[in-house]
């Protein structure tokens, strides 16, 4: 099938980023809802990149 195609390669990728994280919030009392004069908001955005490359 892929001779017929003529693809020379395939990928396929996910990459992830902060996709986990430990922290104390409840130890400081800190709302995760709303964001700090600091510019620091809580819970840290979480990335998901996901991708298919044909060449042909």
């Amino acid at each position: 099938m892929v001779e017929k195609i003529k693809i020379q390669s395939a990928r396929f990728y996910i990459n992830g980023y902060n996709l986990f994280s430990i922290d104390n919030l409840k130890e400081y009392e800190i709302d995760p809802e709303i964001a700090d004069d600091n510019g620091l908001q809580y819970p840290q955005n979480k990335f998901v990149n996901i991708g298919f490359n044909l060449s042909l």
